[in-house]
């Protein structure tokens, strides 16, 4: 408990037999009270197989869902499930095919205070965290000591000398380092390892956990600190500059096989453009209210270009994600989808799936 900080301990000791007073209670209760349990499914794929546009084997086929990946389910339908894949994309899957876990976590509002940065305090805080996790060394230390759950809870001692070097076709992650940061909602992977852990770990560390989290696909509007997802988004670093040629990118795990750290990596605008990518970025859009909120559409949302607007300018998918920018008084929202796109739907057509701050 002390640990936790549910209970404070006086002058370094703990004390069980002690009263307790008014403050320690009302420590105990804010501490037990700051978190959100958040119930989802998914699918785990142990053999590839095909993501499907409808229930039935004769449906077309959209892609392949390769080993290893987690399908976020969203509904099921005749033995087969509704899922979102890593990538984005909506389909069915067979259910037999897949492994389906049913998790529960609970996940802190504010594990540490989001912090309003420039893009120079970002860049500051990248060399430090440089420091910390330094170039060579691997990204990989399993240490039950440690906790994964939150990047405010000692994260200094994840990085290792040795690599892991885990085969390719049978990655085992049980020699690499985890973090349940950014990445785990809503993008379900729970929890993160290798360089989506890591790159999640180092924004978390940057921004404070509770700093908003969205997702788009704009070069332009791309930042110092923001996270790239690159390679049809199977591979994530932290951009830590800028460049007239392309970005230059924290990582680890490059390589797909030794979590190795790199610092300095330069990424062209054509490998970007090449390859299907994304951009999480923790910087909160000029428009918003301090809303920090992801929510998807559990069906067809019309999305309108100002509240009351008598016809929709584009429609949200089934099972899309949203960032929620700003919240309005008669139940509408201002969101931003991962295109880039912004636009107002009605709340109670949406549904909460995390709440960060």
């Amino acid at each position: 408990a002390v640990g936790d900080g549910v209970l404070l301990a006086k002058d370094n000791a703990i004390r069980p037999q002690a009263y307790a007073t008014r403050g320690d209670m009302a420590q105990a209760v804010l501490a037990l009270t700051r978190q959100e349990t958040f119930a989802f499914t998914y699918a785990r794929v142990e053999k590839p197989i095909n993501l499907m546009a409808g229930p039935s084997e004769a449906s077309e086929v959209l892609l392949e869902c390769a080993r290893h990946w987690h399908l976020f389910v969203l509904d099921e339908e005749n033995g087969w499930l509704l899922v979102r894949i890593p990538g984005g994309e909506i389909g069915y899957v067979n259910k037999e095919k897949v492994e389906v876990h049913e998790e529960s976590i609970a996940l802190p509002l504010i594990t540490e205070p989001a912090v309003s940065l420039t893009q120079q305090d970002a860049a500051v805080r990248l060399q430090m965290l440089q420091e910390k996790f330094p170039d060579g060394k691997y990204w990989n230390n399993p240490d039950a000591s440690v906790s994964y759950d939150s990047a405010a809870n000692n994260m200094d001692s994840l990085a290792s000398n040795t690599p892991c070097e885990h085969e390719l076709p049978q990655k085992d992650f049980s020699t690499c380092a985890f973090h349940t940061g950014i990445t785990s909602v809503p993008f379900a992977y729970v929890p993160c390892p290798q360089c989506m852990g890591y790159a999640s770990m180092l924004s978390d560390l940057a921004f404070g956990a509770g700093a908003p989290v969205r997702a788009h696909r704009n070069l332009a509007k791309s930042k110092v600190g923001d996270v790239i997802r690159i390679v049809s988004q199977s591979h994530s670093a932290v951009i830590t500059a800028i460049q007239e040629e392309g970005f230059e990118v924290t990582e680890c795990n490059r390589d797909f096989r030794s979590c190795e750290i790199e610092w300095g990596r330069l990424i062209t605008w054509r490998e970007i453009v090449d390859e299907e990518y994304l951009i999480l970025t923790r910087y909160p859009e000029p428009e918003s209210d301090g809303s920090s909120q992801i929510l998807y559409a559990p069906a067809e949302v019309p999305l309108y270009e100002k509240p009351g607007d008598a016809s929709a300018v584009s429609t949200l998918e089934r099972g899309e994600f949203v960032y929620v920018i700003a919240r309005q008084a008669d139940g509408w929202y201002l969101v931003s989808r991962e295109s880039g796109e912004n636009g107002y739907v009605q709340a109670e057509n949406l549904v909460n799936l995390y709440r960060a701050a």
